[in-house]
């Protein structure tokens, strides 16, 4: 008895962990490929677009890669089934930011707290924190 139990449990978690994989390889999916600066908020200040013309990020597998340095290449580690979904980037030098995102049809909301500092749970960044938030659309090609 206890081993059919155990048997059926083994299944159960399997199917389980087969899901999160296939919702997690989805959601690496939905992210790829260029996305185009909207907005920039920082410590609550909009920083004016004419500072970012021009500059998108594209994300290449579990990589950020944005336009004004392609060298500088950034590691993303996303949970999806959390809420909001997490994701995790740690640059060359291995520093890692823990932020949010969410993604909307052609739309990418991303949020990223400083190295060292809580993840953000909204999509803001306040005036005396540290935090910065981007919105970005899909570059169709």
């Amino acid at each position: 008895m206890i081993r059919g139990f155990l048997i059926v449990l083994t299944a159960a978690f399997s199917v389980q962990s087969a899901m999160a994989d296939e919702t997690l390889e989805n959601a690496l999916k939905a992210l790829q490929g260029e996305w185009k600066f909207e907005k920039m908020v920082d410590k609550g200040e909009v920083v004016p677009l004419e500072k970012a013309s021009n500059r998108y990020f594209t994300f290449k597998g579990n990589e950020i890669v944005p336009s004004d340095n392609p060298k500088d290449v950034a590691k993303i580690k996303i949970d999806p089934a959390q809420k909001p979904a997490h994701m995790d980037l740690a640059d060359r030098s291995k520093e890692t930011m823990l932020g949010i995102y969410e993604i909307s049809g052609d739309t990418l909301k991303l949020c990223f707290a400083a190295p060292g500092e809580k993840r953000p749970t909204e999509f803001a960044s306040p005036k005396d924190g540290k935090v910065f938030f981007l919105v970005l659309k899909r570059e169709r090609k």
